[in-house]
């Protein structure tokens, strides 16, 4: 599709708008836009031609994508003035600067983030033929197959409760409570919407681990890389008891240092010769990197790279808390009208702000919160924050 539509045919475009199709050529160019020759015209541009050929070449296409942001900030301010002021209000001068925020606030017209699976088990959500989605299921199919099975299990979580639009909305508060009267956190709705469905996504992670699995196997075996394997090792709280001996001779010290002294050279000798054999073999599995098994870096860049704006460049920082029902059981059964939630949702909003705000760079200028709650499956619920 990108193909298709990155290529505009000035003959038909003309064609379709016959009173002063000038105005839509310029329109196009401020938007990316740029004239293409065409080799059998003789030099007379014939389309208008956006972005570079292949998508993913992020430098190529950031120019492009700049303008095409900037003009979609513009008509956005277009439409508001008209819905406040009339139609009239459209001849007084619009304000053209752009900012960095303005770019980051913008919805993109689009209901949802992720389009739903018509079959995601236990999904309450409604879609209809008009809603719009900037990922849809066939392209999850067709790019992301591996994720399928996780995200259709997380689509149920896409609808947000009054429970969870409530603890959103203190901990956005408190964090900028706390933070300095330049660094204050907008809110940003395409965010949010991708953090609900993260907060799914990590909450079915923790009850179906074998998804998150499967996942990143597949993911890794495109990348080159490798799933880490989670190995048990000593617990912290464990002491290990120091032996009842006597001291040791001086000459009994020397001997163990310079046991110490050979054995250390045989290992770097060993490393050495291990170290040149991995070299020499660049494919094999132990010199790959190793992959995190967690839904936050199996999930969050398949999706959040389909935000337009963070094609842009932008550093991305993902971020979850967990609220657990035995710590604050008025949050999770209390009516949400009653007093004891009121004080069990303040309690439990700013437990999460200093746990979230640790995940929050201080030149992060929007942000996105979602929560997923499930008591009937599970003893907790799930915040996760994405923030650029």
């Amino acid at each position: 599709s990108y193909a298709k539509y990155r290529r505009i045919k000035l003959a038909a475009l003309r064609k379709q708008i016959t009173h002063k199709p000038e105005r839509a050529e310029a329109l196009l160019t401020s938007a990316g836009f740029r004239p293409a020759l065409d080799a059998t015209a003789g030099g007379t541009p014939e389309y208008l031609e956006w972005g570079p050929i292949v998508p993913n070449e992020d430098t190529a296409l950031r120019p492009s994508l700049e303008a095409a942001l900037g003009t979609l900030v513009l008509i956005g301010r277009i439409k508001d003035r008209a819905k406040v002021s009339g139609n009239r209000s459209l001849n007084d001068n619009l304000q053209t600067e752009i900012g960095m925020q303005d770019l980051l606030r913008l919805e993109f017209g689009c209901d949802m983030i992720v389009e739903p699976s018509g079959g995601a088990a236990g999904s309450s959500h409604k879609v209809s033929s008009q809603n719009q989605f900037m990922v849809t299921q066939t392209f999850l199919q067709e790019q992301r197959p591996a994720l399928m099975p996780l995200l259709n299990e997380s689509f149920r979580f896409l609808q947000v409760g009054v429970r969870e639009k409530k603890v959103i909305q203190l901990l956005l508060k408190n964090l900028n409570d706390r933070r300095g009267e330049n660094e204050k956190l907008q809110h940003s709705l395409p965010l949010e919407r991708l953090a609900q469905l993260m907060a799914g996504s990590v909450l079915v992670g923790l009850r179906k681990e074998s998804l998150v699995q499967a996942a990143a196997t597949a993911e890794a075996e495109t990348s080159g890389t490798v799933v880490a394997a989670v190995e048990d090792g000593p617990s912290q709280d464990e002491v290990v008891a120091e032996p009842d001996l006597e001291p040791p001779t001086e000459e009994a010290v020397g001997n163990a240092t310079a046991e110490v002294e050979a054995g250390d050279a045989a290992m770097a000798e060993a490393a050495a010769i291990e170290e040149a054999a991995a070299a020499a073999t660049p494919s094999s599995p132990s010199n790959r990197s190793k992959l995190p098994v967690t839904v936050e870096d199996v999930v969050l860049p398949s999706l959040i790279d389909c935000l337009p704006v963070v094609r842009l460049g932008l550093p991305y920082k993902g971020a979850k808390a967990i609220i657990y029902l035995r710590e604050f059981p008025s949050y999770f059964t209390s009516s949400v009208n009653e007093k004891q939630f009121q004080v069990s949702v303040s309690e439990v909003a700013s437990r999460l702000c200093d746990v979230i705000q640790e995940g929050i760079p201080k030149d992060a200028r929007v942000v996105g919160f979602g929560c997923a709650i499930d008591i009937s499956l599970d003893d907790k619920a799930i915040v996760f924050g994405i923030s650029l």
